[in-house]
């Protein structure tokens, strides 16, 4: 189990000053992955590097994607990070009930994790919330403004806490543990999905109301394996087979 399992995203992030002291949020817990997603900010503004400190490194090494699905191919376990109710029923988590999560994932070193922080102003969209397999939720009084470098360093540390306080007997490494399916991958399966729905006319794709955003929502929180999506997909294939021989 290694910290570099876990990656930050930060999504369209417009202060320089934010970027550079998420940066230090996330080195400070000794974490090193950051991965930016179309930022309004310039990540080698002198503002950026400044609020990063000693960690302007790893903000020099972030990696620069244009959509969140690409920045999260890799992982195999995608959490949103959100403040506002939701009208979609999704799993929500504590930063430190995530961070367990997070444990339980990453015994199986092949496993990645991603944690997604959406915009300053208005968070992350429903789309990019859909993508998620499960949301965290800082709990907070009345007053629940948090800015994102605040955020990041309280879930940075709880998982920190968890990772770094784990006996190598609680953690018992192993490779033969099934791999959890790729984010990749679980897109894939939605639009299998969404294609085999439309071609049986069960879903109407220009009267989709929230069906799909509910199925992702279900399959998400199955946690499912590479062998599982494999075995949906071969599935829908079968349909779609027999509805070309019909």
């Amino acid at each position: 189990m290694s910290l570099s399992q876990i990656k930050f995203v930060l999504v369209e992030t417009s202060h320089p000053g934010n970027l550079g002291a998420a940066t230090r949020a996330i080195a400070n817990m000794g974490f090193t992955r950051l991965a930016l997603v179309s930022p309004k900010a310039n990540k080698n503004d002198p503002i950026a590097i400044s609020r990063a400190a000693n960690s302007a490194h790893i903000l020099e090494q972030a990696q620069i994607f244009d959509s969140l699905d690409a920045a999260v191919a890799d992982c195999n376990l995608v959490f949103a990070t959100r403040a506002r109710e939701n009208s979609i029923k999704w799993t929500e988590y504590t930063p430190r009930f995530a961070s367990e999560k997070v444990w339980e994932h990453l015994s199986c070193i092949d496993n990645k994790v991603a944690i997604v922080f959406g915009p300053e102003k208005t968070g992350l969209s429903n789309a990019m919330l859909e993508q998620c397999c499960g949301h965290i939720i800082i709990p907070t009084s009345d007053y629940s403004s948090l800015n994102l470098a605040q955020a990041i360093q309280i879930i940075a540390y709880e998982l920190f806490l968890k990772l770094s306080t784990s006996s190598i007997e609680d953690i018992r490494f192993s490779q033969d543990k099934e791999q959890k399916a790729f984010a990749q991958q679980m897109h894939d399966l939605f639009l299998s999905f969404e294609e085999v729905m439309i071609t049986t006319k069960f879903l109407d794709p220009n009267k989709p109301k929230k069906l799909m955003p509910k199925l992702r929502s279900l399959f998400m929180r199955a946690d499912m394996s590479v062998n599982e999506v494999q075995m949906l997909r071969g599935f829908l294939s079968a349909i779609k087979e027999y509805d070309r021989l019909r």
